[in-house]
């Protein structure tokens, strides 16, 4: 019976660890610990639609008025260095051309928004969270996320010699920009208490944003 209580004890305890220390944080020093949240994610993976995403570099920082989360997400878990060959092209002049594989792709999202909009934080649809690395959905009150995606493969198609059918020219092939009313954190799951603790951060923070936009609103 002792140890149950403990180990209840222990667990109040450590999901209220961030709530223990907050009355004291700037809004510097909350972006600071999101930011530090949301780098537990690197080189763990997320599943979206049914397929794996791998996560190599990720921030959270202050702009101006606004929050931005960016983070970068690829189909293949070891970026490919590319092979170094020497191809044909179209007026039969050798080029050095490196060879990726042809799926491969990188895509860099950012999203950017005031955290006094906010209106509520929650856990993401299941298939989001079924991987490694899990997505917290933070509504805002109106279309006010700027979300910018860009995506980065192989845009050439080797045609004729020995790499016929592969391909390179490995670079940013996409990019847009729209405004929505969801945006999404991605966090480490094997930590029980993050969604919990990161909850209680963005809700700091969008009370720190909300009194420094106009301290005499509710």
């Amino acid at each position: 019976m002792k140890s149950k209580l403990l180990m209840c004890f222990f667990t109040i305890w450590s999901l209220t660890s961030f709530s223990q220390d907050k009355a004291s944080l700037t809004k510097e020093e909350t972006v600071n610990y999101l930011n530090k949240k949301i780098n537990e994610i690197k080189d763990y993976s997320s599943v979206i639609n049914s397929k794996s995403y791998y996560h190599r570099s990720s921030e959270v920082k202050s702009s101006k008025d606004n929050l931005k989360i960016s983070y970068d997400q690829s189909n293949y878990k070891q970026r490919p260095e590319g092979t170094l060959v020497t191809i044909n092209d179209r007026n039969k002049y050798k080029i050095p051309m490196r060879i990726y594989p042809c799926d491969y792709f990188i895509e860099n999202i950012t999203q950017e928004f005031n955290p006094a909009y906010i209106v509520s934080v929650e856990i993401g649809n299941n298939d989001q969270n079924a991987g490694t690395v899990g997505f917290m959905q933070i509504t805002l009150k109106s279309k006010t996320v700027k979300y910018l995606i860009e995506r980065n493969k192989t845009s050439y198609t080797v045609s004729g010699g020995n790499n016929d059918g592969e391909c390179g020219d490995f670079q940013k092939v996409y990019s847009n920009t729209n405004f929505y009313t969801i945006v999404y954190f991605p966090y480490l799951k094997a930590d029980d208490t993050n969604f919990n603790k990161i909850k209680k951060a963005l809700e700091y923070l969008r009370d720190l944003y909300k009194a420094e936009d106009d301290p005499f609103g509710n």
